[in-house]
């Protein structure tokens, strides 16, 4: 048995690595089987259990570039881009402890093996920008649209019959995507889509990534992925602008009877105090008595939900996952910002303090126009007289100095977010709190009346 300290930081280890978690605040958190519920509509209970299963569970995929029948020019929106990646982007690296026991802090290490083209490294940036708080406009055209940043009008009586087609072809792309995403709550609940009345929930997606191809990539070369090796496992919960803009494209594609869960009248958050959940569930256990680890109190322990996940370790050694001698895979607790959790995913995100150079200019303005956010500006400008137009006379440093602290107040905006969530779970832990011991005061209070009439009788 282990020692009741060990398990008390990281709960139990288990026999194999967790199956799903997400990442909320400054924590890990484990997602079990039976909390999330598919977003696909079936009245069959085997049919929804097995869309939650592991075999069942699929990704929203970014295509960097690898054809199929449904989507023959696929990550054609990743290339004609005026782009030169960096070392550590193309080549592939891997975050590594310091050694000597401490977990942090970390360094890159950059190997000489490339395996990423240009067009793969833009769909990573993509992929990290568009699940971003603020990268709805980029999340609805990548993983829903699948690189189309057109959406069609609905057909009307003057339509053809062409265009009424391929608005039915975009139509079911987007349906079949939408399908992909999950209900996350905080308690077990039924395999099938219920009413609304079970309760508030989180989408939430897995995600993952297929490689450029093309002639002369890495990928068309050594068919190697790029892929991550949680992207079977880490849960991503969509922020509520990206539920908003689910919300009009179900309007829009008249896809209200499919997606219930994606209509106003649902109580979709994108926040539920998941480690306040932990909390309360281990101080309701307490601790084994006399502080030796029992086999059923180390049992129950195990079941404490959104405890901390344990995964399996993977590096550039073991790619597929480190064993034991025994053959037993070698599992460590996942800390947010360690190599494991760091690692684990293809996604990348723009340094805020990169943002006067030009590698994080020419990534910016690709990812502008993968999103069709240059289309709609350049509509929008059309209209204009050429002293309308901003003049340009800016100094370049102050350009540049702007520009880093614009993108620090963007970043800053999602690190507010993410802390007035985490203030409104105080509060709420404080009001159960006060309730607490509202309820214990009035109980002693009962109980020394009590006292008090049988001492006087």
């Amino acid at each position: 048995m282990p020692s009741f300290g060990e398990v008390d930081l990281h709960g139990p280890r288990p026999e194999a690595p967790d199956q799903l978690f997400l990442v909320q605040g400054s924590g890990t958190h484990r997602v079990r089987k039976e909390q999330i519920v598919s977003m696909r509509l079936t009245d069959v209970e085997e049919v929804a259990e097995r869309l939650r299963s592991a075999g069942g569970r699929l990704p929203l995929i970014i295509n960097a570039g690898t054809p199929t029948e449904t989507n023959p020019e696929a990550g054609k929106c990743f290339r004609v881009h005026e782009f030169v990646p960096k070392r550590q982007e193309v080549n592939e690296s891997e975050w590594r402890s310091q050694g000597n026991g401490a977990p942090l802090p970390l360094h890159l290490h950059v190997s000489d093996h490339q395996y990423c083209s240009s067009a793969d490294v833009l769909a990573r940036y993509a992929g990290g920008e568009a699940l971003a708080p603020s990268g709805h406009a980029l999340f609805i055209v990548v993983f829903l649209n699948e690189g189309n940043p057109k959406f069609l009008p609905k057909p009307t009586e003057l339509s053809n019959e062409e265009e009424r087609q391929a608005f039915s072809t975009q139509r079911m792309k987007i349906g079949r995507n939408l399908s992909k995403l999950f209900l996350v709550y905080a308690d077990c609940a039924k395999s099938a889509l219920q009413c609304k009345d079970r309760g508030s929930a989180m989408i939430a997606c897995l995600t993952s990534i297929v490689s450029d191809k093309s002639p002369g990539s890495p990928g068309a070369s050594y068919q190697s992925s790029i892929a991550g090796y949680h992207d079977r496992s880490r849960l991503h919960v969509l922020p509520l602008g990206h539920v908003r803009r689910m919300q009009a494209l179900v309007a829009h594609y008249d896809l209200e009877s499919w997606f219930p869960a994606l209509t106003p009248s649902w109580p979709i958050k994108e926040w539920m105090p998941l480690a306040y959940h932990r909390t309360r569930a281990v101080d309701a256990l307490g601790a084994p008595e006399n502080g030796l680890v029992t086999p059923d109190w180390l049992e129950k322990r195990g079941s404490i939900p959104f405890d901390t996940p344990w995964v399996q370790q993977c590096d550039m050694a073991h790619p597929s996952g480190k064993h034991d001698g025994c053959g037993k895979p070698v599992l460590v607790p996942l800390a947010q910002g360690s190599a494991e959790e760091r690692n684990g995913v293809p996604w990348l995100r723009l340094d805020v303090e990169d943002a006067a150079s030009e590698h994080y200019q020419q990534i910016s303005r690709a990812l502008e126009r993968i999103s069709g956010g240059t289309e709609r500006k350049r509509n929008c400008e059309q209209g204009k007289s050429a002293k309308e137009q901003p003049e340009k006379s800016k100094e370049m440093d102050e350009v540049a100095r702007l520009r880093v602290e614009n993108a620090k107040l963007g970043r800053k905006v999602d690190s507010v977010k993410s802390e007035l969530a985490a203030a409104q779970h105080h509060v709420t832990s404080l009001i159960i709190e006060c309730q607490k011991q509202e309820t214990l005061n009035q109980e002693l209070t009962a109980a020394l009346r009590a006292r008090d009439r049988d001492g006087s009788a």
